[in-house]
């Protein structure tokens, strides 16, 4: 072989080295769930309605000194509901975008990464209790004087290693990747199987045009691909913001069921309904933006 032709194959060889390193770290976020903070009488209807703890979803109740939070659990998804406390306090009608990393990672790079696509400073908010202990990246706010909290946030939530190791995978399911189907298999596979909430595939919520100039960066850097007002993540999951109306906060999540049902609606309370239509339900929250 030539010289020429041999330092071509050489370099050509090289890109192809740096290009499959570049592949193999490249960032993979996906939705693992929805914060979603309601009212305190929308929250105990929620909690004590027979439907979705018998028919739609897997129910589970967590409680601490500060009170009680709930979650309506998928096969694929799920949905938090909390009422006004700690870090949701003045933030009734609040949704928030819960990713997780593809491959763990340490919190400290996460961060950095998603500090490259935006202007505002992120920050850790740690959570532990005897059974967890989680990292929470959270876009930092100013909220002295009349400054009102952000109600819509994308933000990571990184588990420890240690959780994961707890939880029965190894060092190598981690290098290699969980993907989020079998992170909520193995989590609720069991508890979930006979439950209708497969997944959510499209959230609307109500936004104001600063939150959504805040959190624009933040989608892209989780993966979002942006097209006619909507954000679109592994191609399935659609995130539709909506411009705040008459001072109206609503969040509206399209849920995939994993079996069809006969048309109904189910009012859980003047502000939460939730309506069933063959394979798909759509559950909705409005609140005024001013509640306290």
């Amino acid at each position: 072989m030539k010289p020429i032709s041999c330092f071509v194959l050489f370099v050509l060889l090289a890109i192809n080295d740096l290009w499959s390193q570049s592949s193999s770290h490249k960032q993979v976020f996906q939705l693992n769930h929805v914060d979603i903070c309601v009212d305190s009488a929308s929250f105990n209807k929620i909690l004590h309605n027979t439907f979705l703890r018998d028919s739609f979803s897997y129910v589970k109740v967590f409680v601490d000194s500060t009170g009680s939070e709930i979650l309506l659990l998928g096969k694929e998804s799920f949905v938090h509901v909390l009422p006004a406390k700690g870090f949701f306090l003045n933030r009734t009608g609040a949704c928030l975008l819960v990713h997780h990393s593809f491959r763990w990672q340490e919190t400290n790079r996460l961060k950095e990464y998603l500090q490259t696509f935006t202007k505002d400073s992120l920050y850790n908010r740690p959570y532990n209790s005897p059974e967890l202990s989680i990292d929470y990246i959270n876009v930092y706010e100013d909220t002295t004087g009349e400054n009102e909290p952000l109600k819509f946030i994308p933000i990571l939530q990184n588990h420890s290693k240690k959780n994961y190791l707890n939880w029965g995978y190894s060092d190598n399911d981690l290098e290699q990747g969980i993907g989020q189907k079998k992170y909520m298999a193995d989590y609720v596979g069991k508890e979930t199987k006979h439950k209708l909430f497969q997944n959510i595939v499209e959230i609307f919520v109500s936004v104001t045009e600063m939150e959504l100039s805040r959190m624009r960066p933040l989608l892209n850097a989780y993966g979002y691909r942006e097209t006619a007002n909507r954000f679109i993540l592994d191609n399935h999951i659609i995130i539709s913001p909506i411009k705040m109306k008459a001072n109206m906060r609503e969040v509206i999540f399209t849920i995939l069921l994993s079996t069809p049902v006969k048309r109904r609606t189910i009012l859980i309370n003047d502000n939460t309904t939730l309506f069933i239509n063959d394979r798909k339900a759509i559950f909705t929250y409005k609140i005024p933006d001013n509640y306290r």
